[in-house]
């Protein structure tokens, strides 16, 4: 019972809201204003007059009676061009032409009537005095010829901002390279309006750093209102800048249309990593395609636009990253002497007072424990504290016979390093796998290359520890490829050196995915 009242208090007020008789909004963001006093030859107000009001693209009219005062006022209206008509008896009719109302706009237009015969007209064409009287706020409006014939990189229209004053490109190091400053603030404290609605994000991009949700392509806004002081409190939010924008509408006539910008690697130079890393130019391909489309569905009354923006790009990325030196590979990844001679620094000291180089590989075989004040019996040196030492493999070689040939096969399948040094000594360009959709995964190469290894049979046990671990990172060698949404996976130079009381030492590699180079 409690619930069946409480369905029908709620149609009731939903019926009462229908029933009320509407009433002018004061807070409409995405609409404007016109409003002025009719006057005669001298000087004294018309009350009465009949003032009609013509959009001039839609052909919508809106009628109203000046007031004992001789002001008329419509509110809210959306944007565009209108006429203006004033007739009263006694009086030539005057008209108002080629009145453009921007976004949040009060353009006041008054009207002086001549006194003669209702036939007669006084044509004139409009012009909104540029100084706004009525409100006190700071801002700047961007009309549809700007938003369209301004070149921007991007096409994200809110870099349009950085044409009003008071405003600046981001801090240094944001992600959104696009986005601008009010104020003195950061772009996340901007307040995004697109047609009177929060377009304000409550989430942080951190991909993109955009503050605002919805980006409608350049050619589908007609008109940006900036505003950086002194704005009105219905919008509130905003320590920076209130940034409105308006979509357009359709109108009597058809008008659309279409656009293609490519930019690829044609006319691009190489960067400047690419040269000192004797790389060849990456490839770029980048296309912004779209349309928009708007007309009438019923003349003089129904009304559609459409619009659709989208954006492909394919970039190549520099990718470094750490691979076994020439060295290591000649001598099978026995000889790691290049890890001591290829660097500089001292580690230690240990529990028997011992420093060696940096780069130095233990024997895992050779672990022993020592206790404080006692002599060490292979050393002879006696121990500083409790604990566990090792010795290092004479010259920083290891023995052939403590290598696993299946460790050995997986390390042979790092690329040859290209690049000096020990760390990061391979780079090249590849495609940046959030930017396309490969059509082969890219984890099937490696799979490949995990099935192309050949187990022998005495070595089933490191050949089921090797598919367990690629099963837990993705990578199922002997098993049919299939399609994966994971980013790009890569084998790196993992290897852990294990210690075995009842068999020799082996290099047991470690497969993991690493995460995608970054953009």
């Amino acid at each position: 019972m409690c619930s069946l009242a409480r369905r029908l208090e709620a149609v009731a007020l939903v019926a009462l809201a229908l029933l009320l008789p509407g009433a002018p909004a004061g807070a409409q963001v995405d609409t404007g204003t016109i409003l002025g006093t009719v006057k005669d030859g001298s000087g004294a107000v018309v009350a009465g007059a009949k003032v009609t009001l013509t959009h001039e693209a839609q052909a919508f009219t809106l009628s109203r009676a000046t007031r004992q005062d001789g002001t008329y006022i419509f509110t809210p209206i959306r944007i565009g061009t209108y006429r203006v008509e004033v007739e009263s008896q006694g009086f030539k009719k005057a008209v108002r032409r080629g009145i453009e109302l921007n976004l949040q706009q009060q353009a006041v237009v008054d009207v002086a009537l001549e006194t003669g015969q209702l036939e007669e007209a006084v044509d004139v064409m409009a012009e909104v005095p540029l100084l706004q009287t009525r409100s006190g706020e700071v801002g700047h409006t961007i009309t549809a010829v700007t938003i369209e014939n301004l070149p921007l990189n991007g096409r994200d229209y809110t870099a349009l901002a950085r044409l009003s004053a008071g405003t600046a490109r981001p801090q240094q190091g944001a992600r959104a390279a696009l986005q601008f400053t009010a104020n003195g603030t950061r772009p996340g404290q901007n307040n995004y309006m697109l047609d009177g609605i929060d377009n304000n994000t409550s989430n942080v991009d951190f991909l993109g750093g955009t503050a605002y949700v919805v980006k409608p392509p350049v050619d589908a806004i007609a008109e940006i209102k900036v505003l950086t002081s002194s704005f009105g409190a219905e919008y509130g939010r905003a320590g920076g800048a209130v940034l409105s924008a308006t979509l357009k509408s359709g109108a009597n006539d058809f008008h659309g249309s279409a656009w293609e910008f490519n930019r690829n690697d044609g006319l691009k130079a190489a960067e400047f990593f690419e040269n000192a890393r004797g790389l060849k130019k990456g490839k770029y391909d980048a296309n912004q395609f779209g349309f928009t489309a708007g007309g009438a569905l019923v003349k003089n009354k129904t009304f559609f636009f459409a619009d659709y923006e989208g954006s492909l790009a394919r970039q190549d990325q520099i990718w470094q990253v750490t691979v076994p030196t020439q060295r290591q590979r000649d001598s099978g990844f026995t000889d790691f002497s290049d890890l001591i001679t290829g660097q500089s620094g001292i580690r230690g000291p240990d529990l028997l007072d011992r420093k060696v180089p940096l780069g130095t590989i233990f024997d895992p075989a050779t672990t022993r424990q020592v206790f404080q004040g006692q002599v060490d019996p292979l050393t002879g040196r006696v121990a500083t504290g409790n604990g566990y030492v090792r010795d290092p493999f004479p010259g920083n070689r290891i023995p052939a016979n403590r290598l696993d040939p299946n460790a050995v096969k997986l390390m042979s399948l790092f690329p040859q390093a290209n690049q000096a040094g020990l760390i990061n000594n391979f780079a090249t360009n590849r495609l940046n796998p959030h930017l396309r959709r490969p059509a082969r995964p890219p984890l099937q190469r490696e799979r490949s290359r995990l099935r192309a290894l050949q187990l022998r049979p005495h070595d089933a046990a490191q050949a089921r520890a090797l598919r367990r671990a690629g099963r837990r990172r993705g990578l199922r060698p002997g098993r049919r490829d299939r399609q994966h949404a994971r980013p790009r996976a890569q084998l790196h130079q993992d290897v852990l050196l294990v210690a075995d009381q009842r068999g020799p030492l082996r290099l047991q590699p470690r497969v993991h995915q690493s995460p995608p180079a970054p953009r």
